[in-house]
């Protein structure tokens, strides 16, 4: 758990640290959830180690990251939609970088987390596999029923 601590102290994350744990089952990444108290509210975030066996080239991955989420977090909130739930909302260091290297050279990076929001690892269903489909291949918008497809 050092590292972790030493990870999660380059990161400003808002209140008390609680509980940081493994989260989910992803297959590439280690993913945590930490969970804060700043007063009356619970934050959580997302912190990954991120694979840079598979993602050989981190800082070009998270500046394309950062590119698209922050891109698509203007135009879901131009378009009048939720930017803190619709996309991912990454967190750069104290430092002002996109992820944390670690003296052994692990990297880490972290987003808020995503209350409420389900992840599937496979689909059980026709319905189901349907709708991801829909998700990932409608336009301009998901929200937008009128002129999505």
């Amino acid at each position: 758990m050092s590292v972790l601590n030493e990870v999660i102290n380059q990161f400003a994350f808002k209140g008390e640290l609680e509980n940081c744990e493994i989260f989910g089952s992803g297959h590439i990444n280690t993913t945590y959830l930490a969970t804060y108290n700043d007063g009356d509210e619970k934050c959580k975030y997302i912190i990954q180690k991120v694979n840079t066996g598979i993602f050989k080239d981190i800082d070009k991955l998270m500046d394309n990251v950062f590119a698209v989420t922050s891109y698509l977090r203007g135009e879901i909130k131009k378009n009048g939609g939720d930017e803190n739930r619709e996309t991912l909302h990454f967190i750069k260091t104290k430092n002002g970088d996109k992820y944390y290297r670690t003296e052994n050279g692990d990297c880490y990076r972290a987003y808020v987390f995503v209350s409420d929001s389900i992840s599937y690892n496979s689909v059980d269903s026709p319905e189901l596999f349907k709708q991801s489909g829909c998700l990932l291949y409608t336009s301009p918008s998901p929200r937008d029923r009128s002129v999505s497809r």
